[in-house]
């Protein structure tokens, strides 16, 4: 049942996705807006992410796929896990720094701890009997939530200043998404 309905979250983000890419006209600033939640499901009636929610949210995803993929090459055997956990650091580590010139400027930057529900997922990494498998599942889950978060941003985020860098962010996400797939 949890899968399924994990499932239906990810179709409904699509969906979402999708609809914010069609050419209809802006909506004025002051309407609500659907935007992604953790999991992925949108949300509708609530109003458009601040831009100190999307920094924080945004770097705890870098935090967690950083310390995630230095504790899988640290354990795992695999070799295609090793090279995976090496290539999502480097793209981890430019965008957290990309976030944080632009939430410099706003004088905003990314916590250097991670938020409950990643430090969570760190935590259940941590004591995983399967440490591939726990990887492979997690680095999945939090680029889809990462895909949705800087899609959602570069169209309807707050600030002029982090829209581009939401916008530029998002194709790596799905770029890391295809290369998880491979696992």
């Amino acid at each position: 049942m949890f899968r399924n309905s994990r499932n239906v979250c990810l179709l409904l983000s699509i969906a979402t996705l999708a609809a914010s890419c069609s050419t209809a006209p802006p909506q004025p600033a002051s309407s609500t807006r659907t935007l992604p939640n953790r999991a992925g499901a949108s949300l509708s009636a609530r109003p458009a992410i601040s831009a100190a929610d999307y920094v924080s949210r945004a770097g705890s995803i870098d935090l967690l796929v950083i310390e995630a993929s230095e504790l899988a090459r640290q354990r795992s055997a695999s070799t295609k896990i090793g090279d995976v956990a090496d290539r999502l650091t480097v793209v981890h580590k430019r965008t957290s720094s990309e976030l944080s010139l632009a939430g410099r400027r706003l004088n905003l930057l990314p916590s250097a701890a991670l938020d409950a529900p990643h430090q969570a997922m760190l935590n259940r990494l941590r004591g995983a009997a399967d440490i591939a498998r726990e990887y492979k599942s997690q680095m999945e889950e939090v680029h889809r939530e990462a895909l949705a978060l800087h899609s959602a941003y570069a169209s309807h985020g707050s600030s002029p200043t982090l829209r581009p860098v939401a916008a530029s962010i998002a194709p790596e996400m799905q770029q890391a998404l295809r290369l998880l797939s491979y696992l």
